[in-house]
């Protein structure tokens, strides 16, 4: 389609301009500014070749062939020695990577020149440019082991409730970290296939499958943006982990803050204490002085066996000491009657669901379907060694709200906590939006749009189901004894081995 009027000469930019525009735009007359432009930028493209990539033929070299394979006539004499000479299709291909301006691929029908490959063209008068062999150099590889390495706690916050918990765990996927792990590695600041004892891992708690939190740490060795041999940075001068990570993960997963942190540091046995939240939504009336005064017996160290899921395999004592256990009014009663509560909860460590089991307790008592003691009784190990059948509380509205250290100070740059704040306002009021829907929807049905026929069998209706009456804790059916189970997971242990 590109048609030569002179085949003795090579062509100058201005002439393939010419005929370039010809094959792009056939039909439409070309005005001197577009075929301008397109001279400029293919004048900009043989500077490129001839800077930036080795192999290259000279711009003399690169000439016009015939679609029947004959070589063009090579003439020395050129017509102008001030216009520079035209590269090849196939060179102006590899300088693909210069970019081509909005308003010039606008002029130029759309088609992205220095983008994608020239189409080939069906036209009997078409030319085809010499391939001009290239070998750009490539980027040298990425050895993380020419780094130092820095000791360092991350403070994570994550919404739970799309993951299967925090811990990762073989054949489960969707953890928590197990994407903070790919978030470093993507991050190049752990090596591929790092194992936790290469990298001095640990982490403060874990938590199950629906339960978010606030204050997660885990600690661990890092690359260090200081190589091998140069001195060690300070911390001030350090790569911003934080931003750095937060690149790599979920807007439901945020490193919060990191600090450099003793080689003897553990984020499991180095806390002084953790912090739990647990949310509650009034549904009618809750006895909140009631809850409070029950929450008040398990303020000290017992044993906690009838607040837990038993883990025999892992954990040989129950008594786990609380150091103070609140119930809180968050936010009051709308317009629907309904307010947020919640239990806060401290303490030294803390049993399998033993927050949840807790909070199951409580509610009881708020809902006057168990007596405010009714906690002093099951922590009393001697007149009930046996755990009630009850369920746990649900999982979502669980915050697993900090870890405490002692002389250990978090760090965060006001460019990670601003974009941090952007994302998390952002999905408040995502839910905000997402709460008002539900609110609406409920005031419609609530409302007389609809008309709503009483005439139906309220027994009929129902199928005869009728709610189930309440069992009074200590009357409900008991679970093993701790004696029962262990000589039941001996015996399994035994078969195994």
């Amino acid at each position: 389609m590109i048609a030569a009027a002179d085949h003795s000469r090579q062509m100058t930019v201005g002439e393939l301009a010419d005929q370039l525009h010809a094959l792009l735009l056939p039909g439409i007359t070309c005005s001197a500014p577009s075929c301008q432009q397109l001279a400029d930028k293919l004048q900009q493209v043989v500077v490129h070749l001839q800077q930036k990539c080795e192999g290259i033929a000279s711009p003399a070299a690169l000439t016009v062939a015939a679609q029947g394979g004959a070589d063009a006539p090579h003439n020395t004499n050129r017509l102008s020695t001030n216009e520079p000479e035209v590269p090849s299709i196939a060179a102006v291909q590899q300088a693909a990577v210069m970019p081509v301006s909005r308003k010039h691929r606008r002029k130029l029908g759309r088609t992205h020149i220095a983008s994608q490959m020239l189409p080939a063209c069906s036209h009997p008068h078409h030319y085809q440019l010499q391939h001009a062999q290239t070998s750009c150099p490539t980027a040298k590889p990425f050895l993380i082991e020419s780094y130092q390495q820095r000791y360092v706690a991350l403070e994570v916050f994550y919404l739970g409730w799309e993951y299967h918990g925090f811990a990762s765990q073989c054949g489960t996927e969707g953890t928590v970290e197990g994407l903070l792990f790919n978030a470093m590695q993507k991050a190049k600041l752990i090596a591929e296939g790092a194992t936790w004892q290469q990298v001095n891992y640990s982490r403060c708690g874990r938590t199950d499958k629906g339960v978010s939190a606030a204050g997660q740490v885990i600690a661990l060795l890092l690359r260090s943006a200081s190589k091998t041999g140069e001195p060690a940075l300070l911390e001030e001068d350090e790569m911003d982990y934080s931003l750095k990570l937060n690149k790599e993960l979920p807007p439901d997963i945020r490193v919060l803050a990191w600090c450099t942190v003793p080689a003897d540091f553990s984020a499991r046995f180095s806390t002084a204490h953790r912090e739990y939240t647990y949310f509650i939504v009034q549904h009618g009336q809750l006895d909140i002085a009631a809850m409070q005064q029950s929450a008040s017996h398990f303020v000290g160290e017992h044993d906690f066996r009838n607040f837990c899921k038993l883990d025999l395999e892992h954990v040989k004592s129950f008594r786990r000491r609380i150091l103070d256990f609140q119930v809180m009014e968050m936010q009051p009663a709308g317009t629907d009657g309904r307010a947020l509560y919640a239990l806060h909860v401290k303490g030294t460590a803390f049993l399998w669901h033993q927050v949840r089991c807790m909070a199951a307790v409580l509610m009881m008592v708020g809902q006057k379907l168990e007596h405010p003691d009714v906690v002093q009784q099951l922590l009393d190990i001697e007149q009930n060694p046996c755990k009630p059948q009850y369920r746990y509380a649900s999982e979502e509205p669980l915050l697993f709200s900090r870890c405490v250290y002692k002389n250990i100070r978090m760090r965060v740059s006001d460019r990670s906590r601003l974009q941090t704040l952007q994302i998390i306002q952002h999905a408040a009021d995502q839910h905000r939006i997402g709460s008002s829907i539900y609110m609406h929807l409920a005031e419609k049905l609530k409302s007389d749009t609809y008309n709503v026929h009483q005439t139906i069998n309220n027994e009929r209706h129902s199928h005869g189901i009728t709610a189930a009456q309440h069992v009074k804790m200590l009357k409900r059916e008991k679970e093993p004894d701790i004696a029962q189970r262990l000589r039941a997971w001996s015996e399994i242990q035994s078969e195994r081995s």
